[in-house]
């Protein structure tokens, strides 16, 4: 989550540098404004998954919304950290927000990374993405993928500020009992 204002002389030359090959990355220039964006504070996991049920807070900075999500550890390939999530539980449909400050009328940036559980139909894994007002649906292709080799393609969503404390839930679009979207590296 970056919060995006008036781009400056420097952060335009780090963009521009970027295109060209440099080893300035934008992404190096922006603030995280959430808590825990990778899901590796919380909970010891003593085997592959945690399942978390609605209501929960045992991921600190994240509300499980909606039915249930799994903590995945070592069950497959993670795209930043040890840890990521699958949105549909063990069994169930869930999600998770975060509630952070921001700015009213300012625009922010939220990129996030999504694969898909390959253990379980259907290939096609929908997530949604909630913020400021707004709804969006993803979707992620799961054919040809394994848990070695996740293929985690990143996501970039845009949004300005209705509050000076704005939530984002990212919840599934499967109503699958299990194997939905993964969602890491927010």
């Amino acid at each position: 989550m970056t919060n995006r204002s008036a781009p400056s002389r420097s952060a335009s030359a780090a963009v521009l540098c970027s295109l060209v090959g440099s080893l300035v990355a934008p992404a190096a220039l922006a603030q995280n404004l959430l808590t825990n964006p990778s899901f590796e504070s919380g909970p010891a996991i003593g085997g592959t998954f945690l399942a978390l049920n609605a209501g929960s807070t045992a991921m600190p900075g994240w509300i499980v919304t909606r039915g249930q999500i799994d903590i995945v550890t070592t069950g497959w390939q993670q795209v930043d950290g040890d840890r990521s999530l699958d949105l549909n539980g063990s069994p169930g449909s869930g999600g998770v927000a975060q509630t952070f400050a921001t700015t009213i009328n300012r625009d922010y940036t939220v990129s996030f990374f999504v694969a898909g559980n390959s253990g379980a139909a259907p290939a096609i894994k929908s997530m949604w993405i909630a913020v400021a007002g707004q709804t969006a649906g993803v979707q992620f292709d799961n054919t040809g993928t394994s848990n070695a080799n996740m293929q985690w393609k990143q996501f970039i969503y845009g949004f300005r500020a209705t509050a000076s404390a704005t939530t984002i839930e990212f919840y599934s679009g499967n109503p699958s009992s299990f194997g939905g979207p993964a969602l890491d590296n927010i």
